[in-house]
């Protein structure tokens, strides 16, 4: 039951918020584009957790189970449980790290341009003249048995 629950929450916690959110886009009002957001920053985070707990997680009873219902409830702007969780925990978790994250982005951010253009720089005639070649050169024939 795991595997077929792994897939569901895939399935209910991606394929339909992503539709949801296409439409909620796509109309004319706010309230449903802030509902998806919330969404997703709270899925997000939790999908964090995930990652760094999969080893513990595997160990838990019905933990696909439970995720599914708990996927479930937090698509149900009736039930508030994002919106709860977002400005009860994850807003104030952010908003009190938000310069330290915003520092560390930059700097990342910059680095990573500069490592880019660097390969590039040194690289991009070699790899250029690389894909010219392959593109030139006939295709190898494959040996039939």
């Amino acid at each position: 039951m795991g595997a077929v629950s792994s897939l569901l929450c895939s399935v209910v916690g991606v394929a339909y918020p992503t539709y949801a959110s296409f439409k909620a886009l796509e109309s004319d009002g706010k309230d449903d584009d802030t509902q998806w957001l919330v969404y997703w920053v709270v899925y997000s985070v939790f999908s964090v957790i995930e990652a760094f707990a999969d080893t513990f997680i595997f160990w838990v009873p019905f933990y696909y189970e439970l995720k599914l219902l708990g996927l479930i409830a937090l698509q149900f702007p009736q039930l508030r449980l994002a919106a709860t969780l977002y400005e009860s925990y994850i807003r104030p978790m952010l908003k009190s790290q938000e310069r330290k994250i915003d520092s560390y982005v930059d700097e990342t951010s910059k680095n990573l341009k500069k490592k880019v253009s660097d390969a590039v720089t040194k690289q991009g005639p070699a790899m250029m003249m690389a894909a010219m070649s392959a593109a030139n050169s006939p295709p190898a024939e494959t040996k039939k048995e």
